[in-house]
């Protein structure tokens, strides 16, 4: 009887992670097939507009909530389980602070930041009320999730991603308003979402203002800013540079090539989260060996994955976007190499925080965030803006053996094979420039997709035999 009790609390966070990863597949793949819509009712330059308001969010928003709804709030749900209540509107009360004193100094300073930025007064106001929002509605999933009342949080993801495209489609069609509509459907779904959460969470305790729970929130999120803020900045510097020296119009164009450089990231996101789990056990367990050996495993999957994407690039971005969005196609092959080290960064990095050294943890985003910053706004002008894929690219190869020397550093082993990591990614390099040779002959590309096919479905079959073991 009691191994059945085991088995089913076991069954609740397993069913509960693919519903997870299932409906941010989902929320994900809604975003995407409503690019051609908007790639067609908008011009570059007015769709432009929409990618730098949400680089900024990406930026501003760990110094507007100082990630308290990351890691700080899983672990604080642990320490106050005996009072949740009290804790999460703490955390609110918290946000909400942090959230008008941040505010009043960005308006206090608005002559001289909104010129930086590049947004317009009441953009600026819509961002902030989203951040905050989503903040909120954040702080509610992460209750939800660690109660794994997943229902919850799928029917609110599901619900966001496909409210918000269909209210800036009906703006669009409905009113004079077009550049501005993603962000004025995106601003007030949120709101009208947090509103109601925000009710929730109060009723369920007044306490929006505790010494101990703040201090705690604070102790624990301050120390990782750097780490948080250079995470944002590694993609989001060359996009703020792209805007500044080129304009919207080419933001707009860069920001398609996105689309489809990183849809690797639907698969790899959620592999993360199901692998970190299993790293933190097996490092536990003195296991640095089987990590090692699947990490390899994973990644030369995810790499032949990237390349039958990439096989069918030119055709996935015609589908995405009207003709006027194509001149970035060549951004699209770097990109999509670059997510493969992102995912194993992430992983690397996850693994590392095991061992609790935040200062030490953080550095290679760090490095590599100053890297990107260097390269964004002294290279990137000087070049062609589609060369913001390649120092994707190399601040991403960066943080991974940056992230790879550190872990080294604390557990006296590298979680990488790097000969065989570096003979992969030549492979890969090569083939993607293969691909990106023939982009205008698909015959081509399919001969060169059917070997990727097989080799994948070797991959995959290891894959499923290490897990079972």
């Amino acid at each position: 009887m009691e191994n059945i009790k085991k088995g089913a609390m076991l069954k609740v966070p397993a069913k509960a992670t693919v519903w997870y990863v299932g409906s941010g597949a989902i929320a994900r793949a809604i975003g995407a097939l409503s690019t051609p819509i908007f790639t067609r009712l908008l011009t570059p330059g007015e769709y432009g507009l929409y990618p730098l308001y949400n680089t900024w969010i990406g930026v501003l928003s760990v110094l507007l909530t100082l990630e308290i709804t990351g890691s700080a709030i899983y672990r604080g749900f642990q320490r106050y389980e005996d009072k949740i209540e009290d804790f999460i509107t703490a955390a609110l009360g918290l946000l909400g602070a942090i959230f008008v004193g941040f505010c009043a100094l960005y308006f206090a300073l608005y002559g001289v930041l909104g010129r930086f930025i590049g947004l317009n007064l009441r953009v600026s106001i819509l961002m902030f009320a989203q951040i905050f929002a989503t903040s909120v509605i954040s702080l509610y999933l992460a209750k939800a999730k660690f109660e794994y009342k997943y229902k919850a949080v799928v029917l609110l993801n599901l619900i966001s991603a496909a409210v918000i495209p269909l209210t800036a489609v009906l703006i669009i069609l409905l009113t004079d308003i077009r550049a501005e509509a993603r962000i004025y459907a995106a601003s007030a779904v949120t709101l009208l979402i947090a509103i109601p959460i925000s009710v929730l969470i109060i009723r369920g305790s007044d306490k929006l203002y505790s010494a101990n729970i703040w201090r705690y929130l604070l102790g624990h999120s301050i120390p990782l800013l750097p780490h948080y803020f250079a995470s944002a900045l590694i993609l989001k510097a060359s996009e703020i540079s792209i805007n500044r020296s080129y304009g919207t119009e080419a933001l707009g164009q860069y920001s398609i090539a996105m689309s489809v450089g990183m849809i690797l990231t639907i698969v790899t996101g959620g592999v993360l989260s199901a692998l970190t789990p299993w790293i933190i056990r097996k490092i536990r367990e003195g296991g640095i060996d089987k990590i090692r050996e699947f990490l390899l495993l994973v990644t030369r999957a995810l790499s032949l994955l990237s390349l039958l994407i990439l096989a069918f690039a030119p055709e996935l971005l015609a589908f995405l976007a009207a003709e006027g969005f194509r001149e970035a196609l060549p951004s699209i092959y770097p990109l999509e190499v670059a997510v493969i080290f992102s995912f194993l960064a992430g992983a690397i990095s996850g693994a590392s925080s095991y061992y609790e050294r935040g200062a030490l943890t953080s550095l290679p985003s760090v490095a590599a965030a100053v890297i990107s910053v260097i390269l964004s706004f002294i290279l990137l002008p000087r070049t062609d803006y589609r060369f913001a894929a390649l120092i994707t690219l190399v601040c991403y190869l960066i943080m991974t053996l940056l992230s790879s020397l550190v872990f080294k550093k604390l557990s006296g082993k590298m979680p990488l094979n790097l000969k065989k990591t570096v003979l992969l990614f030549f492979l890969t390099a090569v083939y993607a420039l293969l691909l990106f040779m023939f982009r205008d002959v698909i015959i081509s590309r399919i001969f060169l997709a059917l070997p990727l096919l097989a080799l994948l479905l070797i991959s995959a079959k290891d894959i499923y035999f290490k897990v079972k073991e």
